[in-house]
């Protein structure tokens, strides 16, 4: 009898919970079984509880907003149904500074400082807006307004991070393109940084694997080996391999140079770091 209590009690406490009751108005409200009922609750927790317990999202600022964009991973062509997504902050207004701007340059200038400051804030934050998301979901404005903006940015020579231009989708010229070339034609990176609305972190982040692949191919090594010895894609070090053919003629001498004696630099580091470890 005891025994029984017990049960009774669990289940009785069980109902209290929110999993519990969710269950309950799946089953009331939309007839489902109770196996369909549990697999709804799990399906909504997955989806909307990250966002909940997020704590970057919960310390947003006045003039952020938190949107879903697509992981900065996913591969180029994959529907978008398909793809995972990431909560992101975006700052919208960031007070005194874009009073300035409107009062002095104008609205269509304003949305358009907006646009690189937000595209910027998503990729560094591992994920990528599209034009539609700037249209319909961020600015509320036509999508050829956006695809204007988008194109005055790009005749500015910055390149935004998009998913339409980040995974190669569409025509326009890849950010790795834009770095490489940049940086071929002498530039550092603090100033490919602000040409292309990215990270210091991030410029450097393409540029040092590239280095290492246009390093090896330089002293003859083929691409099975690179790749091998670089733990990169064999298609990685052809993509590269085609960068560098396509840009070599912009370059400078000294980039020439740095990239042929790039490796020998690192490993001669690597072995002083060495030596006064040991010393």
């Amino acid at each position: 009898m005891k025994r029984q209590q017990i049960q009774q009690r669990e289940e009785r406490l069980s109902f209290k919970t929110l999993d519990k009751q969710f269950q309950k108005e799946a089953l009331d409200g939309l007839k489902c079984s109770p196996i369909e009922a549990k697999a709804l609750t799990q399906i909504v927790k997955e989806v909307y509880f990250p966002l909940f317990e997020d704590k970057d999202i919960s310390n947003i600022r006045p003039g952020q907003i938190v949107v879903q964009a697509v992981d900065l991973e996913e591969p180029p062509g994959k529907p978008i149904k398909q793809c995972k997504f990431k909560h992101v902050i975006l700052t919208i207004d960031k007070g005194l500074g874009d009073l300035k701007i409107r009062l002095e340059k104008g609205i269509i200038e304003l949305r358009r400082e907006r646009i690189k400051r937000i595209t910027k804030e998503a990729f560094e934050q591992g994920a990528l807006l599209t034009a539609e998301d700037l249209a319909y979901r961020v600015f509320n404005a036509g999508y050829r307004t956006i695809i204007r903006d988008l194109k005055n940015i790009r005749e500015e020579g910055v390149t935004l991070p998009l998913r339409s231009t980040q995974q190669d989708i569409g025509r326009t010229t890849t950010h790795k393109e834009q770095i490489v070339k940049l940086w071929l034609q002498g530039h550092e990176p603090a100033y490919i940084s602000r040409a292309t609305n990215h990270s210091v972190e991030a410029v450097s982040g393409y540029l040092e694997p590239f280095k290492r692949v246009i390093a090896l191919t330089i002293e003859g090594r083929d691409i099975a080996s690179i790749a091998f010895v670089l733990r990169v894609s064999r298609s990685l070090v052809v993509a590269y391999q085609k960068l560098f053919e396509e840009y070599k003629g912009e370059a400078l001498g000294m980039r020439i140079k740095e990239l042929e004696h790039f490796l020998k630099s690192r490993e001669s580091a690597e072995v002083k770091e060495v030596n006064v470890k040991w010393t």
